[in-house]
């Protein structure tokens, strides 16, 4: 690119060289026209040479424009949204001998959601006896701005121990 700047600089230089000694001299023989003439054929070539290139420039600068334009859409979004958030906590049992169950709880969050979050949850503790089968069946219920409730309950002739949870909402 600095090499193309110098070339139009040079060229340019020349132009107005020839151009100001025509205007100096101005007579209508055949060497003023010859000046002029070749001022014009330098510029024709300049043109010619360069006018892909200033396209191919002109192509980028718009694809450049669109990508800035698209950007500050997504930073003006980015802006206007409420921002999301997320609380989590635990849950759960752990005994020996093994508790009674059903276990079910209700989780009051710190601080309320604006609108009623979504809640997902997971074992991070089973403990069973190991002679029998395990079976555990776990709910949450009645997610609002301000909670929900948990229940884990085993069925048929599970011994279980302990079960406990992770859980996490999140929402505005």
């Amino acid at each position: 690119m600095e090499r193309l700047s110098r070339s139009i600089l040079l060229l340019t230089s020349f132009a107005c060289i020839v151009v100001t000694q025509s205007l100096v001299s101005p007579t209508e023989n055949d060497n003023s026209r010859c000046g002029n003439d070749l001022v014009q054929y330098i510029a024709d070539q300049v043109f010619t040479k360069l006018k892909p290139k200033f396209l191919s420039l002109e192509g980028k600068y718009k694809n450049l424009e669109r990508e800035v334009n698209l950007l500050k859409q997504q930073m003006q979004v980015q802006q206007n949204r409420k921002d999301l958030r997320c609380e989590s906590g635990s849950v759960g049992q752990h005994k020996n001998p093994a508790p009674s169950w059903p276990y079910t709880t209700k989780v009051t969050f710190q601080s309320p959601f604006e609108q009623a979050p979504t809640v997902t949850f997971g074992f991070y503790l089973l403990d069973n006896g190991w002679d029998k089968n395990l079976r555990v069946n776990t709910d949450v219920s009645g997610v609002t701005t301000t909670g929900f409730q948990i229940s884990i309950n085993p069925w048929a002739d599970t011994v279980l121990y302990g079960a406990r949870i992770r859980w996490m909402a999140c929402g505005k």
